[in-house]
């Protein structure tokens, strides 16, 4: 009789860190057309460090093309596109690409005559990260979420084995006055482990989503 007090006791204290389990579970915060936007928060440590090192290599590589002559550099891209009424991505393109130098302004690649390309390049100054950058490179914590006017913008920061995936959602208020994203572009860059390399994007999604319910997706990879 004495085993039963036991096991109530031994089934109250697995249901009790069952349930601590389920409170210390960090909130979803993974981007999906639809879902609502998570809540606004201060960056861990983890990802202060990790996109303050991100924002460095990002820097250096902006000044790095800011030195070389205009057209001086090319790079090879690969093109995929997947579009509303398509559930796989259409054929690759393969682009070549040179690095434009203004004299003044900011360093961009020059758009080919084919596929869906994306020119701009991600810097230290590149404005969906220009604020978060000016901020962790003076050592201030920033959180992960930026409001302008009535868009909110939020940002995710992951750990990758080449360097680091950024991630950015463009947010607006939807009848129900939810915020929902209309807008998710995904950065993975290169860490200065590879050089001349550091600090490049080696793969860019840009994602919208359909009004049948799907989602159209640009995909350009850079060839190592």
């Amino acid at each position: 009789m004495k085993l039963l007090p036991l096991i109530v006791m031994t089934l109250l204290i697995t249901t009790s860190c069952k349930e601590q389990k389920e409170e210390d579970k960090a909130p979803d915060e993974t981007f999906r057309f639809g879902k609502e936007i998570a809540p606004e928060r201060a960056l861990s440590d983890s990802e202060f460090s990790l996109i303050k090192s991100t924002c460095t290599d990002l820097q250096n590589k902006r000044i790095r093309f800011s030195e070389r002559g205009d057209r001086e550099w090319s790079f090879i891209f690969t093109l995929l596109e997947k579009s509303c009424s398509d559930s796989n991505y259409g054929a690759p393109i393969e682009v070549s690409s040179a690095l434009r130098v203004p004299r003044s302004g900011s360093v961009f690649f020059e758009a080919p005559r084919v596929g869906t390309f994306s020119s701009d390049i991600l810097t230290d100054e590149h404005p969906s990260f220009e604020e978060i950058c000016t901020s962790v490179l003076k050592d201030i914590n920033v959180t992960n979420t930026i409001t302008s006017g009535t868009v909110k913008y939020q940002y995710r920061f992951i750990k990758a084995q080449e360097g680091a995936i950024l991630e950015m959602a463009k947010f607006s208020q939807n009848v129900s006055g939810r915020y929902t994203p209309n807008f998710i572009e995904s950065y993975s860059v290169l860490s200065s482990a590879y050089a001349h390399r550091g600090g490049m994007v080696y793969e860019r999604y840009r994602v919208t989503p359909c009004s049948n319910g799907s989602s159209q997706i640009y995909r350009q990879t850079l060839k190592k």
